[in-house]
């Protein structure tokens, strides 16, 4: 039961957050681009939660009693919360900049001549954005992938077909199908 209560409070917390997000597409113009403009308030959002992720998937990893023994195939379920903190610290840091406007760091003319807005990140490089785009997708594109493979895909699968299910819950972690329904809105 506490189980249940706690995921509907999550849902409930999503869909607030949810609704949150979409406010400014309803504003006018000039407002909307006061919110999501560079340095704004939603632009400041984006490091604060992937940093909130990284550190819960930090706790996480340090909390889990599993065991990093190769015996033991839960251990790829620890693992996996080391490699979401790491993943989501990179996707902080990339957001700031790696904190080039915060400390006042110049782009070196090297980087500026190949980063489509001119800053000391990886996923700005012109083979991902711009006209020079080499790859397919861009950052934005394989976010989204990301999130509706984690978030949405994987969940509803285990959902569905309960041997999935319980072999990825010794394995791996994922989150809960109705947490996916509300990251699926979110993308």
């Amino acid at each position: 039961m506490e189980n249940k209560v706690n995921v509907n409070r999550s849902v409930v917390f999503f869909f607030i957050l949810l609704v949150v997000a979409y406010i400014p597409v309803f504003m006018k113009e000039q407002i909307l681009d006061a919110f999501v403009r560079e340095d704004r308030i939603y632009e400041t959002l984006s490091p604060i939660y992937l940093f909130v992720a990284s550190i819960m998937f930090g706790i996480a990893f340090y909390r889990s009693p599993i065991k990093l023994k190769l015996k033991d195939p839960a251990w790829l379920k620890r693992l996996s919360f080391l490699a979401f903190c790491v993943l989501f610290l990179l996707a902080t840091m990339e957001e700031i900049s790696w904190g080039q406007r915060i400390f006042g760091v110049e782009t070196p003319n090297l980087i500026k001549d190949v980063n489509v807005q001119k800053e000391l990140t990886f996923h700005n490089l012109n083979i991902f954005q711009g006209e020079d785009a080499k790859l397919p997708l861009d950052f934005d594109q394989l976010s989204a992938i990301f999130a509706l493979t984690f978030g949405f895909l994987i969940p509803a699968v285990c959902r569905f077909i309960a041997p999935l299910k319980n072999s990825l819950i010794t394995n791996f972690q994922f989150c809960p199908f109705c947490l996916g329904c509300c990251s699926l809105s979110i993308i």
